[in-house]
Order: structure tokens, then C-alpha cells, then sequence
């Protein structure tokens, strides 16, 4: 009976360690950065990491002010999705991009549903 008991207590252990927190992606965007100024028809690179507990599930790019919609980052060919790396991700404005501010947002789910967003100012001159 002992050994039914401590088998039962080890698997609830086991179980509960492995969860993953209800906490969201960590988010860190290292370009652009916050105030940087660009002009109508540049390129923006954006660089940096995501990383989680579990696994990032998905990434979308938004631009406010109709700059960019909501748009989906492709994640297949990555093989650790604990610590995704924010590269190649290149935003090109339109040569008609009205002069002023607008907000770059990242969000990342994770595997759990769990969600962070992390937003970067930028200044179109």
C-alpha cells in the first residue's frame, strides 16, 4: 500500500512540475527601437528573441494606422520553439506612408494560450 501511495504522490509531483507557468512569452525586441525615425519606403528590420517555458505557438506583426494588419510570423522550420529568434523580418513601408507616429506591435502565444505583446514607437519622416 505504501508503495501505491508514494507512487501516486510522485506521479502528482511529476505532473505538477511539469506544467508550464501561466505567464506569457518573454518578448525582447532589440531593433527597431523605441523613437526611431524612418522615411516613406524604408526598410524596417525588426531583431530579437522570443522565449517561454513551454512554446511559442505563434507570433503576428501589427503597424497602427493601417501601416500593417495583423499579420502572421512563420515559425515552421524551427526546431526549438522555447527560444525563438526574431530575424529576417523585414517591413517595408509604402512610398505613400503619411508623416507621423505609429506603434510596431509584437504579440507571441504560447502553447498554453498564454499571451504577451510588446510594442516599439517608431517616427515616419
Amino acid at each position: 500500500m505504501k508503495n501505491v501511495l508514494l507512487f501516486g504522490f510522485l506521479s502528482i509531483c511529476l505532473c505538477l512540475a511539469s506544467c508550464g507557468s501561466d505567464d506569457g512569452p518573454e518578448i525582447n525586441i532589440t531593433s527597431p527601437s523605441d523613437g526611431d525615425v524612418f522615411a516613406p519606403g524604408d526598410i524596417i528590420s525588426m531583431t530579437g528573441s522570443v522565449t517561454d517555458d513551454v512554446e511559442v505557438s505563434s507570433l503576428s506583426i501589427a503597424i497602427d494606422g493601417g501601416l500593417l494588419n495583423t499579420s502572421p510570423i512563420d515559425l515552421g522550420g524551427l526546431t526549438d520553439l522555447t527560444n525563438v529568434p526574431l530575424s529576417g523580418i523585414n517591413i517595408t513601408l509604402d512610398n505613400a506612408t503619411a508623416v507621423g507616429d505609429y506603434n510596431i506591435t509584437l504579440t507571441a502565444t504560447d502553447n498554453e494560450g498564454n499571451s504577451e505583446s510588446e510594442e516599439v514607437g517608431i517616427t515616419v519622416q
